[in-house]
C-alpha cells in the first residue's frame, strides 16, 4: 500500500476539478455546487489521506463526524452516475500525482544535500 496523500493535495485536487474554492468547500453552503465537491473532497480524504471522519469534519469547516458520514453515503450514490464518477476518477488521480511530484521533489532535493555533503567531505579529506 502507498503512502497517505496528504490533505492539501486533495483539496487541491478537488478545488481544480470541480472549480470551487477550498474556502468555498468549507463553507456552510448547501447549494448543489458546494455540497458534490464537498462529498467527494470527504471521500477522497477519507480514500488517499486516510483520514478518520471526524479529522476530515475537522478540516471541512468544522463538520461533525456523522456529517461526513451522510456525505460519504450521499458519494456512493453518486458514483452511479457517469459524470460524477469521472470527475472523481480525475480528483483521485489528480492527488496521487500531486503527491508523486511532491515526493519526488523531496527526493531530488535530499539527494543534492547529500552531493554536497559528500563534496564538502571529500575536499576536506584530501586537504
Amino acid at each position: 500500500m502507498s503512502a497517505p496523500v496528504q490533505y492539501q493535495f486533495v483539496e487541491r485536487a478537488i478545488s481544480e476539478v470541480f472549480l470551487i474554492s477550498p474556502r468555498d468547500l468549507a463553507s456552510p453552503h448547501r447549494q448543489a455546487h458546494f455540497v458534490k465537491p464537498r462529498h467527494a473532497l470527504f471521500a477522497a480524504a477519507q480514500e488517499l489521506a486516510q483520514l478518520s471522519t471526524p479529522r476530515i469534519g475537522e478540516k471541512v469547516g468544522g463538520r461533525d463526524h456523522t456529517t461526513v458520514c451522510h456525505g460519504l453515503v450521499r458519494h456512493r450514490e453518486r458514483l452511479a452516475t457517469p459524470d460524477y464518477r469521472q470527475q472523481y476518477i480525475r480528483v483521485l488521480a489528480r492527488a496521487r500525482q500531486y503527491h508523486d511530484d511532491e515526493m519526488r521533489a523531496r527526493r531530488q532535493s535530499r539527494i543534492r544535500r547529500e552531493n554536497e555533503l559528500f563534496k564538502t567531505l571529500s575536499v576536506g579529506a584530501t586537504l
